[in-house]
């Protein structure tokens, strides 16, 4: 089977560490993954590490929403030099977080500048989300053609509003911790489901397998059949253009 992670943090390792979580991750059935960064300083990272493993490692250039207020007034510019460096790369990890995050005004307007990117480059973009349903209900006719929700665990209306406008739902194995993770993976089509790690935070890649079980077992499908439209889920956000 190809596996596909479409969120995870490689760059917070050292070299030699990134070097053999790739090696595992291939000796797993990992085909694709995407590195995403969270603050300018991990930009450069990434960029290394998606030159080294062109193959294997798809990069994203994103600011999230914790980390606003740590930015020079050249970032956008920064931002839009990466996306046009790498040509196959996503934005993200960006969005909105009403738990965590500094000002909310200050990371609307970042998200909504980093939305316009997407959108300029025809990118996906992967977004980070809590506790901000209501500050999307604005948002919905601006996003980009191709967005993603990563590590989805609100409420089913809300996943309803992100398959409405287009966007994927990226799951992870936090998921299984939400009481309303069956009726999340029963309304979730297979057309719009992706899976990731957000590893070394939520879960583990090798986590990724048994969640693919877990979904196959509740829609009452086969596990290839999951990893199958997840892999086309993954090959489509990257080559539609």
């Amino acid at each position: 089977m190809q596996f596909t992670d479409s969120h995870i943090h490689l760059q917070d390792y050292k070299l030699n560490n990134a070097q053999q979580i790739v090696t595992e991750m291939k000796n797993l059935g990992f085909v694709k993954i995407v590195c995403v960064s969270a603050r300018p300083n991990e930009w450069n990272k990434v960029a290394l590490l998606a030159e080294k493993y062109s193959d294997f490692i798809v990069p994203a250039f994103g600011l999230h929403p914790w980390y606003v207020t740590e930015v020079n007034e050249n970032w956008e510019k920064e931002l839009a030099d990466y996306l046009q460096n790498f040509p196959n790369s996503w934005v993200g990890e960006c969005g909105l977080d009403r738990l965590k995050a500094p000002s909310e005004d200050n990371q609307l307007l970042i998200f909504q500048k980093q939305i316009e990117l997407a959108k300029k480059f025809n990118r996906p973009m992967n977004i980070h989300a809590l506790r901000a349903d209501e500050l999307f209900n604005n948002l919905w006719q601006e996003m980009p053609k191709r967005f993603i929700m990563h590590s989805f665990g609100g409420s089913v209306e809300f996943m309803k509003q992100v398959l409405k406008f287009g966007g994927y739902i990226s799951l992870s194995a936090s998921v299984l911790k939400r009481k309303n993770y069956v009726d999340i993976i029963k309304n979730l089509p297979l057309e719009h489901l992706l899976l990731e790690s957000d590893f070394p935070y939520l879960s583990n890649y090798n986590q990724i397998s048994d969640l693919t079980n877990t979904i196959a077992q509740i829609k009452k499908i086969s596990q290839e059949d999951v990893v199958l439209s997840v892999y086309r889920n993954f090959e489509e956000l990257c080559n539609d253009k």
